[in-house]
């Protein structure tokens, strides 16, 4: 029987005090795809039809036959050469750019070139934790997890989970990078309901190397990725594989409590990768690791980098998230009378509730409208919905609606406020 909730997953933080130190292996081995070979046409000399046999209907002497052969090879290698010319080109105009976006050009060092290009903005996180483990005598343990650094001036991401300890203490907190650099460092901010914080790094005027962020969005599954962290305090740790789920709902992890969605990856992700970067081929952070399937191997999450550097850039910006609020509740549904396709059926979010007062109540949305489009992009999942929302308030954006019993569309604009409810 599944479980629901957190209890099914194992945030990747390490406390060495809490759990004992487990030993894996694996037997994975990853082979790197070499170029393709294309074959090539070439003239040969069937075994029956010797060289000399060739002739003209004349009897020809003996140096017109040699000079028959000798024309012979000499358009056999002119047609070798324009066939070879011909292949050449085809394969110019029908493989793909090289990159790790189109998996192209692999070779014996291709993981390592994405963690050269990476690891030097890894850092590797330990935090104090003080509790009492008796009645009179505080205790002090320490919990590894790891980070990527944004900013010359020291700040650098990782989980909220890992950092959870020392928000609103004054326990300083060490970062360590990868070429051995040891800073002491403070929470900046977090974000609980993302899993993203902030740390402020003393950096005694020291330019730190900076991450190179790319773009979640343009990941596909089977693509390669690469995580970097500090798994069981072992730092500058590097684990690779793919990508297995490019958008993994929350709610099927059993988080009820969130349409947030996660890369889902083989690469090893376990206790003390929380914070660290998932990296694409060109080493540019495309995730931040997070979370594994717990009793399960090669099942790890990510937050997509799309949609945590929203959070960042609002925690550097104000400190804290100003989220959109809409005051709307819905589903999505298959929608009926609009045309589906064989491929594709048309689908919209159901309008379950408008709270009074809110924006979308003013813009004249009603409960049972279904929305179809947002800004002219079909609506084809809760994705779709918050990310044309997105995480800044005051955007207005248009929405096309169905309404039971008018059958018509319309188009309305939605105003989004700030979300001052709190967490």
């Amino acid at each position: 029987m599944r479980r629901h909730g957190w209890n099914l997953l194992r945030r990747a933080t390490r406390g060495h005090h809490l759990a004992p130190v487990a030993f894996l292996s694996s037997s994975r081995q990853a082979t790197a795809a070499s170029n393709a070979t294309f074959p090539l046409t070439s003239l040969h000399r069937s075994p029956t039809s010797p060289a000399s046999s060739i002739s003209s209907p004349c009897h020809a002497t003996p140096h017109t036959t040699t000079t028959a052969t000798a024309a012979a090879l000499l358009l056999g290698a002119l047609l070798l050469g324009q066939d070879h010319e011909n292949v050449a080109a085809q394969d110019a105009k029908t493989l793909p750019p090289k990159g790790s976006a189109h998996g192209n050009g692999l070779g014996r060092y291709f993981v390592a070139d994405a963690v050269e290009a990476a690891a030097p903005a890894v850092a590797n996180i330990t935090v104090n934790i003080k509790f009492h483990a008796g009645r009179w005598m505080p205790t002090y343990a320490t919990q590894s997890g790891s980070g990527f650094v944004i900013s010359e001036d020291g700040l650098v991401v990782t989980n909220a989970h890992v950092v959870a300890s020392s928000i609103g203490e004054d326990n300083p907190v060490m970062i360590t990078l990868t070429d051995g650099r040891r800073f002491s460092g403070k929470v900046h901010s977090v974000d609980t309901r993302t899993d993203v914080a902030l740390l402020q790094v003393e950096t005694k005027g020291q330019k730190l190397p900076v991450a190179r962020i790319g773009q979640s969005s343009s990941l596909r599954p089977g693509e390669w990725v690469v995580a970097l962290g500090s798994p069981q305090g072992l730092a500058n740790t590097v684990t690779v594989g793919i990508v297995s789920a490019v958008a993994r709902l929350g709610s099927e992890l059993g988080l009820l409590h969130t349409r947030a969605e996660y890369i889902q990856t083989d690469a090893a992700i376990n206790a003390g990768n929380s914070g660290g970067p998932l990296v694409n081929l060109d080493g540019e952070v495309v995730g931040i690791s997070s979370m594994k399937l717990e009793y399960s191997d090669g099942i790890g999450f990510a937050i997509p980098i799309d949609s945590a550097y929203q959070i960042i850039k609002q925690l550097v910006k104000y400190k804290r998230v100003r989220r959109p609020y809409v005051g709307l509740s819905f589903r999505l549904v298959t929608v009926e009378g609009l045309k589906p396709t064989k491929e594709t059926k048309e689908v919209g979010m159901l309008v379950l509730e408008v709270k009074p007062g809110s924006p979308a109540e003013k813009a004249g949305l009603q409960e049972g409208d279904v929305i179809v489009e947002i800004d002219g992009a079909k609506v084809r999942g809760l994705g779709d919905v918050t990310e044309k929302i997105g995480l800044e308030p005051e955007r207005t954006f248009q929405v096309k609606v169905i309404r039971e019993g008018e059958g018509k569309q319309m188009v309305m604009g939605v105003t989004s406020v700030a979300d001052e409810r709190g967490e």
